[in-house]
């Protein structure tokens, strides 16, 4: 959050720029194509990125949730944004406009120093677990994607831990870089083995975390509650 990276003063500032918003399930939050006006922070709920491809078919490019931000390489560049925010639920957030934005960073340089360091750590990440995910085996990218939306979006059930969104498994897909039939392959196989569960025609329980993470080959990650 970003937040976290000022001290009381800077804070109370920020809090008082802040405009808060509330979105419905599947409202656009921005456009592909459309001006930057701010940054989104996501309070509640979450928000999946969606990018349309030339023949009219979209793909996510990922999910956003609460205590993270979006929006804030077309702010800097003062570009347009390069793909759709859509809300996954009902979504609160937090809007920073962008002239207030950059008054702030030019108030509270050190602040900006440490932004600028938080996003270029988020961006080594991002490439290394791309290159990690483009040479596993399509079972292991769907397990891995599983555990990594369990742990960003998992609400713990008497089942096991139901990932809250709904995501037909053409999201998946798209997220995953498989089709569509290779995905529902995979997921029909890790049913069979007891380890997932269809909470619904969109939704998924991992119910053995255990072998999920065996199979995967990570530690057992935190779910939040």
């Amino acid at each position: 959050c970003l937040l976290a990276y000022l001290d009381e003063e800077g804070r109370a500032i920020l809090k008082g720029m802040l405009v808060p918003k509330t979105f419905r399930k599947n409202e656009i939050v921005f456009l592909e194509d459309e001006k930057a006006e701010g940054l989104y922070m996501v309070c509640s709920g979450g928000i999946k990125l969606v990018k349309s491809s030339l023949g009219g078919r979209q793909q996510i490019l990922g999910l956003v949730g609460p205590g993270s931000f979006c929006g804030f390489p077309p702010l800097i560049s003062q570009r347009t944004h390069f793909c759709t925010a859509q809300a996954i639920d009902r979504t609160e957030l937090k809007f920073l406009p962008r002239e207030s934005f950059l008054g702030f960073l030019k108030r509270f340089p050190s602040f900006t120093f440490n932004l600028i360091d938080h996003l270029a750590d988020q961006l080594r990440l991002a490439r290394l677990q791309l290159q990690n995910f483009s040479c596993k085996p399509g079972r292991l990218r769907i397990v891995d994607l599983l555990l990594q939306l369990g742990r960003d979006f998992g609400r713990p059930t008497s089942e096991g831990v139901e990932i809250r969104f709904e995501l037909s498994r053409a999201d998946l897909a798209g997220m995953a870089g498989l089709t569509t039939e290779t995905t529902i392959r995979i997921l029909s196989s890790l049913r069979q083995e007891g380890v997932v569960a269809a909470g619904g025609p969109k939704r998924i329980v991992l119910l053995d975390l255990k072998r999920l993470n065996e199979l995967s080959g990570s530690e057992e990650p935190n779910f939040k509650r």
